[in-house]
């Protein structure tokens, strides 16, 4: 409005009295128009900046415009207020019209530094392309007008013109932006839009030229005021320049401090476990492979241990997976606490953890372990006790290599009975026993007699009711299918002279408990079975792959569902695993060789041998010359040579004795 009411006037006093329109009324439009279009610059819709970021901006806007302010001093500013021949009202105008645009372009610069809405940088692009058209038509106009050759009409006007046209368009796209601005979102990408280089680059691409014209007004001797003021500009800009540094190093020392701490945070989440705070798999990996190789320079051992949460399903399931985590972190801290200051804990996954301790021998790593075991079976979790399996493995092969022999010892104290450590050793050649011999005055009968008063002695050592609860598993067994305990009794027996003459022969080593676990594992193998519908167990002909999935299914039931007792732990891995093969085909985990708990391979041929001599309601029972021909057969494949080798030497009358004197535990109890 301002500056068309100036373009009114300043025709009036041009075509209708013919008189000179500067100085006149017009000019007082033309300022108006110059303070709204300021106020209308910077009042544009925006995002606010931190202060730093602000104060960067108005730097750089002061910079250009110092370097501006000293070109308009020189050329234009100057001589209009140094003119002694002009009027002070001329000299006044004169002067107000490059201060004027001097500060639009200030305006421009701020805003174009801010941080805008993605559809108000259209409307300042335009601003600034308008305002820089504006001031160049009046630079050129008060250059003409002092040399006095400015007439109306010249290809400079129409720079006003090109100028108002962008002023109007952008009044236009900001109020259709304004209508639209409901349903903008403005994008994490769009906030945190970095500084244009070319923009960075703006405040300094003047100073040559600055430097350029203080050596034109040296060479050609240029005095007075004209060349004071372009000193003192140049040396505002050089103050600027300084301060802007200062402000740049501030900005990247804070930065510097800043990309620090992100990559302290990266590294952490890279590198440690968020749970637990212990150094996660990926760095466990790595530092297993380097602290080898520094071992096998310098000739030094290295250890390994694995750590397990006993049953942690069960308690995750029992009490929920909070309560789960809370148990991992509680271990966690357990094995922070309890490794020397070189040693590396890490969460090796779920419920496992490892420890890596250099220069550590197998024996003082088994006793780091044994603390860890003790110290975690002490310690007080919020809804039951928690115990650790652990195995133990020292610097042999390469780190996978020592990762297997560690989670091999690892597998051994698991099926071994749980809450234990197990070194590598053991666990490589013989997987559960330590002694070479049975018993003094072992026998099939004694073992027996172990096994029941274990199941008797339990409630009197001050356990839970076991016993009872037992007793009421082989009951319902017995209800279920009769045949099924008295079968488990015969293969009892089987399973006892078995292993008595694999031991004779120096072909296992047996502990009493082991004896002890073997004998409770063989009663109890076939509880997963009371899941078994009686259709599938009972049927006459051959079963459909569907039944055969749900038959499959009873070693993990009642592997399951014994380890909610663990006073009868020991006989887990056989319920387990007694329909694992030799060669690797069993199931349900297609276990293979040595891998195979020994009692759950003992118990594997020892059911065979009861399974082929008893009535089947799909067969009947054959002659043990066909038994100990198939199991010759499966040798290698089904059974494991060794124990073959062990039942062979035995006679078939003994073997026929052994089933004869089978009676249900019920009676024998």
């Amino acid at each position: 409005g301002g500056y068309g009411l100036g373009c009114g006037i300043y025709a009036y006093y041009d075509l209708v009295l013919h008189q000179n329109p500067f100085p006149s009324w017009a000019d007082g439009g033309y300022m108006t128009g110059y303070l709204t279009m300021m106020a209308g610059v910077l009042l544009l819709p925006g995002r606010a900046l931190p202060g730093i970021a602000r104060f960067r901006v108005l730097l750089d806007s002061l910079m250009v415009l110092a370097a501006l302010v000293t070109f308009s001093w020189f050329f234009a500013l100057g001589p209009t207020l140094l003119d002694a021949s002009s009027s002070l009202l001329t000299r006044a105008l004169g002067g107000a019209y490059p201060i004027m645009d001097m500060a639009m372009v200030l305006c421009a610069l701020v805003i174009s530094g801010t941080s805008l809405e993605p559809g108000v940088r259209k409307v300042r692009n335009l601003l600034s392309i308008g305002i820089v058209a504006y001031v160049v038509a009046d630079s050129g106009y008060l250059f003409q007008n002092l040399n006095g050759t400015y007439e109306t009409g010249q290809p400079l006007d129409a720079g006003w013109m090109l100028a108002n046209l962008l002023f109007g368009y952008a009044a236009f796209m900001l109020r259709r932006h304004g209508s639209d601005r409901g349903s903008a979102r403005i994008s994490k990408v769009e906030e945190g839009r970095a500084t244009s280089f070319w923009w960075m680059l703006l405040p300094y691409a003047l100073v040559p030229a600055v430097a350029g014209l203080m050596v034109y007004i040296y060479r050609t001797k240029v005095e007075g005021a004209l060349a004071t003021g372009v000193y003192v500009c140049a040396g505002v800009l050089v103050a600027l320049i300084i301060v802007r540094q200062v402000l740049a190093i501030a900005e990247n020392s804070r930065l510097n401090r800043f990309l620090q701490q992100a990559y302290r945070e990266l590294e952490a989440l890279a590198t440690m476990d968020s749970m637990t705070g212990l150094y996660n798999h990926r760095v466990f990996q790595e530092r297993l492979r380097d602290e080898l190789e520094l071992a096998h320079l310098a000739g030094a051992p290295v250890a390994l241990i694995l750590l397990d949460v006993d049953r942690f399903k069960q308690y995750n399931d029992s009490f929920g997976h909070p309560a789960g985590d809370q148990a991992l972190k509680i271990v966690a801290q357990i094995l922070k606490e309890n490794v020397r200051g070189g040693d590396l804990a890490a969460r090796y996954g779920g419920e496992e953890f490892a420890a890596i301790l250099p220069n550590t021998n197998a024996e003082e790593a088994v006793r780091l372990a044994e603390r860890l075991r003790q110290v975690c079976e002490a310690t007080t979790f919020p809804h039951r006790e928690v115990t650790l399996s652990i195995g133990v493995a020292t610097s042999v092969g390469d780190a996978g290599q020592m990762i297997e022999q560690a989670d091999q010892a690892l597998y051994v104290a698991k099926h071994g009975g749980r809450n234990r450590v197990v070194c590598e050793g053991l666990a490589q050649d013989e997987p559960f026993y330590a002694a070479k011999q049975l018993p003094e005055g072992w026998s099939v009968e004694a073992s027996r007699l172990l096994g029941l008063q274990r199941l008797a002695g339990l409630s009197e050592a001050g356990a839970e009711p076991i016993p009872p609860i037992v007793r009421a598993m082989l009951g319902l067994l017995d209800l279920r299918d009769h045949d099924v305990e008295c079968h488990s009794e015969r293969v009892m027996r089987f399973c006892m002279r078995l292993a008595q003459e694999a031991s004779d022969q120096g072909l296992a080593r047996i502990t009493e408990n082991d004896l002890s676990d073997l004998h409770l594992g063989a009663l109890l193998h076939d509880i997963g079975k009371v899941g078994v519908p009686d259709a599938i167990l009972r049927k006459p002909g051959a079963l459909t792959p569907e039944e055969w999935s749900v038959v499959k299914r009873h070693p993990i039931e009642g592997a399951e569902f014994l380890e909610g007792f663990p006073e009868v732990a020991g006989a887990v891995p056989i319920v387990r695993s007694h329909h694992e093969r030799w060669d690797g085909t069993g199931y349900p985990d297609g276990l293979a060789g040595a891998s195979i708990p020994l009692g759950a391979r003992l118990f594997a041929l020892a059911d065979t041998m009861d399974a082929m001599g008893s009535d089947r309601p799909y067969r009947k029972a054959v002659q043990f010359p066909q038994i100990r021909e198939e199991i010759l057969r499966m040798s290698g494949k089904q059974f494991d040579p060794a124990l073959v080798k062990a039942f062979l030497a035995v006679s078939e009358a003994e073997w026929e004795s052994l089933r004869g004197g089978a009676e249900p535990l019920a009676k024998a109890a």
